[in-house]
């Protein structure tokens, strides 16, 4: 076993946010140190499948903050709780059935970080592994203190391949805006606060029922009620056909998406598979959904993306029908 207490080396690197794909989306970032002592490929290194140790940190965080720039490195001491260590007691170990779970605190005596040492095929299993141990620890104490505690970020450090892995949240940039050429509609309001409680949330699962319930709300609610009232007073609304539009990291890694009818995506993939285990919580394997479970998060994650350009281009059309409507001098009778 190793030193709970090693560091994962801290060092920064310049990269370009473009590459780092759409603001606000969970990444991870694969950090290969260069050693001329190895003679082995960076691919090698990288897709090695055998057995081997790695040092998996957490550090946890009161309030999750939106950063403008990605720690590759968490220190002991950088996280920060609502829960506190026993004023006799410097350090916790936390055992269960996948290792022991170092906890350390920070100078306030609140627990900062958690750390596992583990045996794992790729990084990937090790952060699974890293997750399952320590995540039904986190909610149980969650329960009992009555208190929030969140995981803010996840490193990982593959030692035989001088690998570090670190997830992050692409950082959001700078906008300008015109406020006063905004067009709010009323009908639109519950629509933009699930757009934003979504832009404001962390949680993977709860990204996506946000955007989920938007397209939920026009489709099966908002459209079709203006459809009607036009018909009634006889307007003509020109629709668009509404289809997923591209993205760079869309064209990369789920290319399938772009282009698709955004109504059949919602029937066909978002609802059956997605919105059921959100909905029902039971599986269809007859398991409980656990939202902290590391599957389930990256589940959720690998349809955040095409979820939110969704939703983003079905608000935008449901604004231009609005506009369309109330220029030709309808009137919204509820």
């Amino acid at each position: 076993m190793t030193d709970p207490k090693s560091q994962i080396p801290n060092t920064r690197y310049p990269i370009k946010r473009e590459k780092l794909g759409l603001a606000g989306t969970e990444n991870y970032m694969l950090i290969l140190d260069v050693l001329q002592s190895d003679t082995r490929s960076n691919e090698e290194r990288i897709k090695d499948s055998s057995k081997r140790e790695f040092e998996v940190r957490c550090s946890l965080a009161r309030n999750i903050v939106f950063n403008e720039t990605i720690e590759c490195s968490i220190p002991e001491d950088r996280g920060d709780s609502f829960i506190h260590f026993p004023s006799n007691m410097k350090t916790a170990e936390i055992s269960t059935s996948l290792g022991v779970y170092y906890l350390s605190k920070n100078a306030a005596n609140e627990i900062s970080t958690i750390t596992l040492t583990c045996f794992a095929h790729s990084w990937e299993e090790a952060f699974d592994t890293f997750l399952s141990g320590i995540t039904p620890f986190l909610d149980h104490l969650s329960y009992q203190a009555n208190s929030p505690i969140s995981i803010d970020k996840i490193s990982c450090r593959d030692k035989k391949n001088d690998l570090s892995i670190i997830n992050f949240r692409t950082p959001y940039a700078n906008v300008t805006v015109n406020p006063y050429e905004m067009g709010l509609r009323i009908e639109l309001f519950p629509i933009y606060s699930l757009y934003r409680e979504a832009k404001n949330s962390t949680s993977n699962y709860y990204k996506f029922l946000c955007y989920y319930k938007i397209l939920e709300g026009i489709y099966n609610h908002l459209r079709p009620s203006l459809m009607k009232k036009a018909r009634l007073q006889q307007i003509v609304i020109s629709t668009h056909k509404e289809i997923v539009p591209s993205h760079p990291d869309l064209r990369d890694f789920y290319k399938i998406y772009i282009g698709e009818p955004i109504k059949e995506l919602f029937d066909i993939l978002l609802t059956p598979e997605y919105r059921h285990a959100v909905s029902h919580f039971r599986l269809y394997d007859g398991t409980l959904l656990n939202p902290s479970d590391y599957y389930w998060s990256r589940k959720f994650s690998d349809v955040i993306l095409v979820s939110e350009l969704c939703a983003h281009e079905v608000i935008k059309n449901q604004e231009n029908y609005y506009k369309q409507f109330y220029q030709a001098g309808g009137v919204y009778v509820s």
